[in-house]
């Protein structure tokens, strides 16, 4: 709904949740909040938000978009969740690092 702000003379949104919006906005929240409190990762992003910012509903709903973006990806992508993949992500990338490096010490023959 947009609304005229008289004291400005400009044209603002309400902010109000469309019907789509509202119905995936209520699925989520049992599902975010239950995150938040058992999945480590969740609830360090939880804390994390509502310390910068002091709303802890904003750190509700970015848990609910992350865990929106998580199913989509899923699914498109047809795999399974596997609860340490940041972990070995970051240990690939590492291990990836050091080999590069010890590539990098050999002596080049000619």
């Amino acid at each position: 709904m947009i609304a005229l702000n008289l004291r400005r003379g400009l044209l603002r949104n309400e902010g109000t949740l469309h019907r789509q919006e509202r119905r995936v906005s209520k699925t989520e929240y049992l599902p975010a909040m239950s995150a938040s409190i058992y999945v480590p990762e969740f609830k360090a992003l939880k804390e994390r938000i509502k310390d910068r910012t002091k709303i802890p509903m904003k750190a509700q709903v970015a848990i609910q978009r992350k865990l929106l973006i998580l199913m989509y990806t899923l699914g498109k992508s047809d795999s399974e969740y596997e609860k340490d993949h940041h972990q070995k992500r970051i240990a690939r990338t590492e291990a990836q690092a050091t080999q590069d490096s010890a590539l990098e010490q050999l002596p080049l023959e000619v």
